[in-house]
C-alpha cells in the first residue's frame, strides 16, 4: 500500500508533517481518497467527521463538541496520529502541538476568569 501511495503528490506534503510517517500517510490517503475533491478545509473536516457542533441559547453556551458523521476509520487514524504527537512532544519540536497547548491554555485560562468573575 504504501508503494502506491508514494507516487502521489499529497502522500510527500502528508509525510512533511511532523509526525505523520510513511505509514499514515498510506491509510490517510487509503480513507480519503481524491483529496482534491474538496475544494475548502470546511468540506474535509466535515467528511472525516470532525466539524464542530455548537450549541448556544440565549445566555447559555455548551462545550463544543464533534459532530462524528463522516469516516470513522479517518477520525481514528487522526485522533492516534495527534496523541502520538502530544506524546512525543517533549523529544521532537511541533508548530502544531505548540498550537494545541496554545488554544488549551486560552480555553482554561477563559473559563477560570469566567469563574473567578461571578
Amino acid at each position: 500500500m504504501i508503494s502506491e501511495a508514494t507516487v502521489l503528490t499529497e502522500f510527500s506534503i502528508l509525510e512533511s508533517i511532523p509526525g505523520i510517517g510513511e505509514v499514515t500517510s498510506a491509510l490517510l490517503l487509503a480513507e480519503l481518497g481524491d483529496i482534491q475533491r474538496f475544494k475548502t478545509n470546511k468540506q474535509l473536516n466535515a467528511f472525516v467527521g470532525i466539524d464542530i457542533r455548537r450549541y448556544q441559547s440565549g445566555t447559555i453556551y455548551k462545550r463544543d463538541r464533534i459532530q462524528k458523521r463522516g469516516n470513522k476509520r479517518a477520525r481514528m487514524i487522526l485522533y492516534y496520529t495527534v496523541q502520538n504527537m502530544i506524546k512525543r512532544h517533549k523529544y521532537i519540536d511541533n508548530h502544531i502541538i505548540d498550537y494545541y497547548y496554545k488554544l488549551n491554555c486560552n480555553n482554561y485560562c477563559n473559563s477560570t476568569n469566567k469563574k473567578e468573575s461571578y
